[in-house]
């Protein structure tokens, strides 16, 4: 399992760089906020770059794990958003910078909870001995 996180860490900030470039240039949102994925991609697939080597890992990990949640923290506004969207409610901002937000929301999700995970299996590895 130690051996797939990394992979796994690495793909989803690769997806998070894709997922900033296209809204920023082919679906064309302005403004700093459009690369936001992107910003907070290139870390996290540095880090679970560095995570593949064994003397990195540890503290590569647990710089991923606060990246994963200071990205869940500032997209967490689009949950009002996005209920408002599937309700038929008018909004304040596009559907698309809507939809790259809440996409941003899931893969840190996603993030976090396969680092919660490694965690508990490596606390119950070393709990069983």
């Amino acid at each position: 399992m130690f051996r797939t996180v990394p992979r796994i860490v690495l793909w989803i900030g690769i997806l998070l760089i894709i997922l900033g470039l296209i809204g920023r240039y082919l679906i064309g949102l302005r403004g700093a906020s459009s690369l936001i994925p992107a910003i907070f991609g290139m870390p996290i697939a540095l880090l679970g770059f560095l995570a593949t080597e064994p003397t990195y890992h540890k503290s590569s990990m647990r710089g991923v794990t606060g990246l994963a949640l200071l990205g869940l923290l500032i997209n967490l506004h689009v949950i009002p958003l996005l209920r408002a969207l599937l309700r038929g409610e008018p909004i304040p901002d596009s559907i698309t910078s809507i939809i790259a937000r809440s996409t941003m929301l899931f893969l840190c999700g996603l993030l976090l909870i396969v680092c919660g995970v490694m965690y508990a299996a490596a606390g119950w590895k070393r709990l069983r001995g």
